[in-house]
């Protein structure tokens, strides 16, 4: 993962995303830009994880109604695999409720709202951040530096 603020710029637009217009973003489309960001790599990881123990990819189990449709089955399902830990299936969940308040919820909130406070305190970097959106982005950050870890690419 990125290890300064040009590396991770340069690995947004690799990925079609500008920086500045994320950091101009309301906080609610930031968080869901950042659970479907998590929803993508984790079925990444799945689907390579899977492919690497030699088992066929079902791409019906990703679609929608399917078995790892979801951010939370996939979350889950990482963690059976042993691609998360359990201090980062915790952050992932947590990220998963964070972005779902802010999806769901019908007032507008920000990141220093109660509610996302609330989720923010149990992630594993919160007493190290300066603020919530700090704590929620290196949580981010943590879950997919544990999924590319655990799934070494074999080149």
């Amino acid at each position: 993962m990125p290890r300064d603020l040009s590396e991770a710029v340069e690995i947004l637009k690799e990925h079609g995303l500008d920086f500045s217009q994320l950091v101009q973003d309301t906080h609610a489309e930031t968080m869901l830009r950042l659970g479907t960001f998590l929803d993508g790599f984790l079925e990444i990881a799945l689907k390579t994880h899977m492919l690497q123990n030699g088992k066929k990819i079902d791409d019906r189990a990703f679609r929608k109604r399917g078995k790892l449709a979801t951010l939370a089955a996939k979350i889950k399902r990482a963690e059976e695999a042993g691609l998360l830990d359990e201090v980062t299936h915790n952050d992932a969940d947590l990220l998963r409720e964070i972005r779902n308040e802010f999806g769901h919820l019908k007032t507008k909130i920000h990141f220093d709202s109660p509610e996302i406070v609330a989720w923010a305190k149990g992630l594993s970097t919160y007493d190290g951040a300066e603020t919530n959106q700090d704590a929620i982005l290196a949580a981010c950050s943590k879950v997919l530096d544990k999924l590319r870890d655990s799934v070494p690419s074999k080149t």
